[in-house]
């Protein structure tokens, strides 16, 4: 049965990789937000570009590395492993072939409608390859998962971003060919990977198809494809709305601003995620019962919202350190709702990881839709009015209701509930010791990050005083750690 420390030391390898993905994020950030590269207006068609790739991947990936996870732990799947796993591997490449092709074909639309002119059509064709790159990949990172061989999964990452970081240098400085030789690193980078792994994967595996494996793959995986584009979309399709209702800078603005926050996202949410579904799923069919999960849920939401206070307060002068535009500075307010925003989802994915376990996808897809379509509703009424802001208040109320009605679809049809109060304790503090820091904006830069940083410190034992955990939970903890007696 899983324990949580497997949880944790597999999360913390997977943490790991997803700091190689900010770092070489970060790196990048020193020529996409220096207008000597990049233009502001050419970063925002970036982000159209990438928010696009983040859809159709799912979508064309038909959820097929999902249903891998899924089946790998059945015991009628046992001795057809392997074949199931090629027969995933196989259908990834096929459909990763089709959605690049379908891409470059409607380049001249796509660039008239994402990027404001059919001029930029090479660089939706780039996309296109990229986004074919990535579905092939699903399936061997997927194996990887499944064997829990967390450290060559975290080794594939780090090389991809250092070829990726190596490509955009040479693209943007050396040759300066602006966006389209910085997709042409991406292009690169995602694709070397996506072939290295695929072709360790086949040789690792019998060559064997199984059509009914890809039936029960694709009825298992097509629901979760359609809610992972949901959640990108409710992650990410304000992007679309305010490049309608404002204009391509803005975009990047508030874009910068998700990148910042979606630091919690890939330190925290997906590394967890990435090690929860599949030890949370296999407690569950294990019989471990819910208290694996309602333990989890307390770590999580405190350490969420300890991240996304740091995040928040943090933003400003990160980006007065990386982009010499002033424009990127209004990162101070969109940085917190949005990692909020982030914890929120986290703090889903304990939830949702029940229904999985329970092979309702179609439940899962519909909340998500439904949370979207929430999402788009209060992104075309708060934009006009908020701007940015706006979007980013549309994404905390929308990520708040889809947890809302995941809780309540566990405690109904389930029967696994969970202490809410524990989340509202978090956020009261996130909040206010976010507005405390927010006060220092005019301070100079020592006093102001001393400040933040401390207020940062606070949280931890003003979360015990508000008893999220117990002192008699914190003294067995330094105990284990041989800080007490």
């Amino acid at each position: 049965m899983p324990s949580l420390v497997r949880l944790v030391k597999q999360t913390g390898v997977y943490t790991l990789g997803n700091v190689l993905l900010k770092a070489a994020g970060f790196a990048l950030a020193f020529f996409t937000l220096d207008p000597a590269y990049l233009a502001q207006e050419a970063f925002g068609r970036l982000a159209m570009l990438e928010t696009t790739a983040k859809v159709a991947i799912p979508l064309f990936g038909l959820g097929l590395s999902n249903g891998l996870l899924k089946f790998w732990g059945a015991p009628d799947a046992h001795a057809e492993r392997g074949a199931l796993s090629f027969t995933a591997l196989l259908g990834g490449a096929v459909l990763g072939v089709l959605g690049a092709l379908a891409v470059i074909a409607l380049a001249d639309p796509l660039a008239r409608w994402l990027l404001d002119g059919t001029e930029h059509a090479m660089a939706v064709r780039l996309i296109g390859v990229y986004i074919g790159a990535k579905v092939l990949a699903a399936t061997p990172a997927a194996y990887l998962r499944n064997q829990e061989w967390v450290w060559l999964h975290v080794l594939a990452i780090g090389v991809e971003m250092v070829l990726l970081v190596v490509g955009a240098y040479v693209g943007l400085v050396v040759m300066e060919a602006g966006l389209v030789g910085l997709l042409w690193a991406y292009v690169a980078s995602a694709g070397i990977s996506a072939l290295v792994m695929a072709g360790g994967m086949a040789v690792h595996l019998p060559w064997r198809l199984r059509w009914g494996g890809l039936r029960r793959l694709a009825a298992f995986g097509v629901p979760l494809a359609a809610a992972g584009v949901g959640v990108i979309l409710l992650n990410l399709g304000d992007r679309y709305l305010l490049k309608a209702l404002a204009d391509l800078e803005t975009v990047a603005v508030y874009d910068w601003a998700g990148r910042l926050a979606s630091v919690l996202y890939l330190l925290l949410v997906s590394s967890f995620s990435a090690a929860f579904s599949v030890l949370g799923v296999k407690n569950l069919e294990a019989g471990g019962g819910s208290a694996f999960h309602r333990r989890t849920f307390r770590h999580v939401v405190v350490g969420a919202g300890w991240a996304s206070l740091a995040l928040g307060l943090g933003a400003f002068d990160l980006t007065r350190f990386v982009s010499p535009n002033p424009a990127f500075l209004g990162v101070e307010t969109l940085a917190l709702p949005l990692a909020v925003g982030f914890a929120l989802y986290g703090t889903y994915y304990v939830l949702v990881t029940i229904l999985y376990a329970e092979g309702r996808t179609g439940t899962i897809a519909r909340n998500i839709l439904l949370a979207t379509a929430v999402n788009v509703a209060l992104n075309v009424a708060l934009i006009p009015a908020m701007g940015a802001m706006g979007a980013a208040v549309a994404t905390v109320l929308s990520y708040g209701g889809l947890l809302a009605i995941t809780a309540r679809t566990v405690s109904r049809e389930v029967g696994t509930r969970f202490d809410w109060t524990l989340l509202v304790r978090a956020l009261a503090l996130v909040g206010a010791l976010y507005l405390l820091g927010h006060l220092t904006l005019e301070w100079n830069l020592v006093p102001r990050l001393a400040a933040r940083i401390a207020l940062v410190g606070a949280y931890v034992p003003l979360i015990v005083a508000l008893r999220v955990y117990s002192w008699e939970e914190v003294r067995g903890l330094l105990t284990r750690v041989g800080l007490g007696r």
